[in-house]
């Protein structure tokens, strides 16, 4: 626990160098009422107490997870599960289908079961069943430790080895994966601070509560995975798309990795444009004044990202920005990582992002139904600001 708690303060300090804010980060729901919250903030955005390891005394289907692969740097989420629960049972495939899909990225997965049933997980993996590792908690010291009060009940480790996030909704799940995984361990540490400062953590029973030690913001409110469901959204865009449709998904590959020609923004509690474009494409040239004008309008509420790197170097863009200024952000990505993963055919093309992450509205920035749909959004986003 000494060295975690050294190499975690190592990390703090060059985050506050690097001066890294949120990006991207839509909030992530909890699950439990006021009490319930107030005892797990004691163990959020803390190291990971690996000590707590020792109480998982049988693993199956996998290897046993250490204080080693905690603090390697990659991301890490785990469920309390039941055999005997269906939801546990439906969790259990996703978090498998996570892993297969994000292990590259950096994510691991592994599940906790009790005692009782524990015999029917074990055939599971003999039966060769089982794709991730599921540990026994004898004698429910593990589950004691987490703040555990039911199943599923999902947790997430950081690039730091933090326990960013305790006992999360299932619905929220990839969207703090993503989150994660697009964070350095530095940025996970910085991250960490800015959302523990913040108390508006999302829950989804009872009123909202003050943390210990910390006073609430009577302007803000508690906004949960309902809310979000419930909103009238607009409606998706129908007509020829020149790239894959994701309207109502989180991005394919998360955002984080692109590099800021413009300064850096806290874009948390913000409705967010993607702008893919380029200094050769005359049809992106020729919306960005509206799309600057658009910025203008909903300087809090909104923000409008050009993501360049289509065919050109970064010296390119930046002159060509230099030269022709505007008030929105400005990211470059030579990997084309999310360009890819949307599998654009043409450009200016655009992703609409409510504050949840999930992309409400893409097409082409010239149409008219996209500023219906973007003032739609801002409209009925349970998240802003």
């Amino acid at each position: 626990m000494r060295s975690t708690t050294r190499r975690v303060a190592l990390i703090a300090g060059l985050a506050l160098t690097a001066a890294v804010t949120t990006a991207l980060s839509p909030r992530v729901a909890r699950q439990g009422d006021a009490e319930h919250r107030a005892k797990l903030a004691e163990i959020e955005a803390k190291p990971f107490a690996l000590d707590t390891l020792a109480a998982l005394t049988e693993w199956v289907g996998g290897d046993a997870v250490t204080g080693e692969q905690i603090n390697a740097g990659g991301v890490i989420a785990f469920a309390f599960i039941d055999v005997q629960n269906s939801t546990s049972m439906v969790m259990l495939n996703t978090l498998t289908r996570m892993a297969r899909v994000q292990g590259e990225q950096g994510l691991s997965v592994f599940a906790v079961h009790p005692a009782e049933s524990w015999e029917e997980i074990k055939r599971l993996a003999e039966d060769n069943r089982l794709r991730i590792p599921v540990a026994l908690d004898a004698e429910g010291a593990f589950r004691k430790a987490m703040g555990a009060d039911g199943t599923p009940d999902l947790y997430l480790i950081d690039r730091a080895g933090q326990l960013r996030f305790a006992d999360i909704e299932s619905r929220a799940l990839p969207v703090a994966v993503n989150m994660l995984l697009r964070e350095d361990a530095a940025e996970a540490v910085a991250n960490a601070a800015l959302e523990a400062a913040s108390p508006a953590v999302a829950s989804t029973e009872a009123e909202p509560s003050e943390r210990p030690g910390r006073t609430q913001r009577p302007e803000r409110r508690t906004v949960t995975e309902a809310d979000y469901r419930s909103a009238e959204w607009p409606a998706h865009n129908t007509g020829r798309l020149s790239g894959k449709n994701v309207q109502g998904s989180p991005l394919p590959v998360p955002m984080g990795r692109e590099t800021w020609i413009t300064p850096r923004q806290d874009l948390s509690g913000r409705v967010i444009v993607l702008d893919f474009w380029a200094t050769w494409c005359g049809p992106c040239i020729r919306v960005m004044p509206a799309l600057d004008q658009f910025q203008k309008e909903h300087p809090e509420q909104l923000a409008i990202l050009g993501v360049a790197g289509q065919g050109e170097d970064l010296g390119t863009v930046r002159q060509w920005l230099n030269r022709n200024p505007h008030s929105y952000g400005q990211l470059f990505d030579p990997q084309q990582r999310v360009y890819r993963s949307l599998e654009i055919r043409g450009i200016p093309h655009v992703a609409v992002l409510s504050t949840d992450g999930v992309v409400r509205w893409q097409g082409h920035p010239g149409s008219p139904e996209f500023r219906k749909a973007v003032e739609q959004v801002l409209k009925v986003d349970p998240g802003l600001r």
